[in-house]
């Protein structure tokens, strides 16, 4: 039985993608053509985030079929494929003007639900002092000493405070996008998960990411895969910062690809 159960992981397509998804596994030692499109439509369908786009539809795609004949394939080859493979699934009516829009109650407890509250004052390790829903000053200006304590209700005026700052520096990035001619349409889930990234990163950690690079040609599927890949400061000792880019990627993509 053990035996059975452990091949049953070497020949699983969804177990494989996700290995692939998550740089365990290499595509490239799938040998067999069929297995290896199969694969790769699991591996696009892991990757939108929806697993109701029907399999078939993707295996029949002639980029599933490009991809799957190279003899090899690299991790942005497959990015890219998938990118272009994404805009047949897009659920363009959810996109809207910047200016339509801001952070939603839902987006405010997913940002309090990580920072969660601290009502005493600590050193963040980073030259910074941290208190209440993730406030952090630098040391040397900082109106907190460590062990200074807050109330939950001052902790949420700050809380509110710092939201907007976050979320007047997304704005502004749209805003010089537009006077450059680009509209840049985004969903209410994706605004949310950016003003998330930008309260927790920083507006300036944001607006360098590799995830606005992408955003800015509207390539929603690469940006979002970026998330998991922005740099993470202490990562080591806030390991958590690791999942929250992992649900800010989930919520980036909410909606975006149906059927």
């Amino acid at each position: 039985m053990l035996v059975s159960e452990s091949l049953h992981h070497f020949v699983n397509e969804e177990f494989i993608a996700y290995q692939i998804l998550n740089e365990r596994f290499d595509i490239n030692s799938i040998r067999n053509y069929a297995k290896k499109t199969f694969v790769l439509a699991t591996l696009f369908i892991l990757s939108t985030g929806n697993p109701k786009i029907p399999k078939e539809q993707v295996l029949q795609s002639p980029i599933i079929q490009q991809l799957a004949n190279q003899p090899h394939l690299s991790q942005r080859e497959i990015l890219l494929g998938f990118s272009q493979l994404a805009i047949n699934f897009m659920n363009t009516s959810i996109l809207t003007d910047y200016k339509q829009l801001s952070i939603s109650q839902y987006g405010l407890e997913f940002i309090k639900d990580h920072e969660k509250f601290v009502p005493v004052s600590y050193d963040l390790g980073d030259g910074k002092i941290t208190i209440g829903y993730g406030h952090a000053e630098p040391k040397a200006t900082a109106n907190f000493q460590v062990g200074d304590e807050i109330s939950e209700n001052d902790a949420a005026k700050l809380f509110r405070l710092d939201v907007k700052e976050a979320e007047n520096g997304v704005r502004k990035l749209f805003k010089m996008w537009e006077e450059q001619g680009l509209d840049v349409q985004v969903s209410q889930h994706m605004w949310d998960s950016m003003v998330s990234m930008a309260f927790n990163m920083g507006v300036n950690g944001f607006r360098s990411s590799d995830i606005v690079q992408y955003l800015k040609k509207q390539d929603y599927f690469h940006a979002a895969n970026k998330i998991p890949d922005t740099r993470i400061e202490n990562a080591d000792t806030f390991p958590g910062l690791i999942q929250r880019r992992e649900l800010e990627k989930d919520l980036f993509l909410k909606d975006l690809f149906v059927i």
